[in-house]
């Protein structure tokens, strides 16, 4: 597919309407165009997502939760970059609201409510990406990898790899994919919390995560076979090494046993080889793209170690056992949500490849673009990490 990109965020305004930033991507409404050089090797994009006004109470905590979140200025700890400013626009956009809501407007078609989808989700804090080619057009979303795909004039949308069928198509106006309001909570409610009534949708903030594991560090099991006495590490991380027997398939282990992942050092071994890849949302397959997000490089890496994985972090992150924080191997996967105001902090958005020594590698678009390697003890990963799965 051809992409045209469209990556939306909401945008945070004071109460006097003056301009604030959006992080990471261009926001606003329209046909709107922001260039940004990068995971997707230079790609145009387009805005698409709404705008919002914000009182000084609630933007104060919003700054909060983003101090919180970021941690400083540190060269492993993603930043806010590429802003851009924007003020709001009509009465027609997607407004922040005094009490800290989001809403963004229905319009009736045929007789059916729809929303614009692209500003929905931005609003909530996940990119929307359209792609094209001669035959259709599709409208994918999510965080750092696609968890939901639309597709125009089609009533069958594909959410973490399972088919679903809508009571109504979603249907596509100029630059816009509109989904039908009453399959909005199907699509959604995991994902943010909002009321709806005939005229509109109103998103509201989550409340600030709790930080139970703000002062809990990662650590590696000190039984991992993967680190050999006596191999020559660099960092701490495992010796590069052939690859080891592949794994005959993955399952959930039922026991309180946890054997070695069998090629934990073949995983880290591959994965070490495309350091420096591009990232790109939604990347299509890498001999043809040279592009991963964090999921497509999982899967890929994984793949040649002997693995077959499914597409998306979240479907990736229903395989395997749980392993504490503190008892980390070699070639386990790491999986973090991806902080919003009004985005979920319990859904899998971002996966990565522990490779020891409290170092991740990964495909993100943050804190550099692409394939690179990342210390975990940083005040961001430790804030918004979820799990950690090990494969057999």
């Amino acid at each position: 597919m051809v992409s045209t990109r469209y990556r939306i965020a909401a945008i945070v305004l004071a109460a006097s309407l003056t301009a604030a930033s959006v992080t990471g991507c261009a926001a606003g409404g329209g046909n709107q165009k922001a260039q940004q050089t990068g995971g997707g090797g230079g790609q145009k994009q387009q805005s698409a997502g709404g705008q919002k006004q914000q009182s000084a109470g609630t933007q104060k905590k919003q700054q909060a939760s983003d101090n919180k979140h970021h941690g400083g200025s540190t060269q492993d700890t993603p930043q806010q970059t590429g802003m851009i400013e924007q003020k709001v626009a009509g009465s027609n956009e997607a407004l922040m609201l005094e009490n800290g809501q989001a809403v963004v407007e229905l319009e009736k078609i045929e007789g059916t409510l729809y929303a614009d989808a692209a500003k929905l989700a931005g609003l909530i804090g996940f990119q929307a990406v359209m792609e094209k080619d001669k035959n259709n057009t599709e409208l994918w979303i999510g965080d750092h990898d696609p968890v939901l795909k639309l597709r125009a004039q089609s009533a069958i949308v594909v959410q973490e790899g399972r088919e679903i069928q809508l009571n109504s198509p979603v249907v596509k106006r100029e630059d816009r994919m509109l989904i039908p309001a009453d399959s909005l909570k199907q699509l959604f409610n995991k994902e943010a919390v909002f009321t709806m009534d005939n005229e509109r949708v109103a998103i509201f903030p989550q409340p600030l995560p709790a930080d139970p594991g703000a002062d809990q560090g990662f650590a590696d099991d000190p039984a991992d076979p993967a680190k050999k006495p006596g191999a020559q590490q660099e960092a701490g991380l495992p010796a590069m090494s052939d690859a080891e027997p592949s794994a005959q398939g993955i399952g959930v282990y039922g026991d309180d046993a946890m054997p070695a992942m069998k090629n934990a050092v073949a995983v880290v071994d591959e994965a070490r080889k495309h350091l420096g890849v591009p990232y790109k949302f939604g990347a299509g397959p890498f001999a043809r793209t040279k592009r991963f997000d964090c999921s497509s490089y999982v899967q890929y890496v994984y793949k040649k170690a002997g693995y077959t994985l499914p597409r998306t972090a979240r479907e990736q992150a229903k395989l395997g056992t749980n392993v504490s924080r503190n008892q980390l191997r070699v070639g386990d996967l790491l999986y973090f949500y991806v902080p919003g105001r009004f985005k979920s902090n319990k859904t899998v958005g971002h996966v990565g490849i522990y490779m020891g020594a409290q170092k991740m590698i990964h495909s993100s678009p943050m804190p550099k673009d692409g394939v690179q390697v990342t210390d975990i003890n940083k005040k961001y990963w430790k804030d918004t990490y979820l799990y950690s799965k090990r494969l057999p």
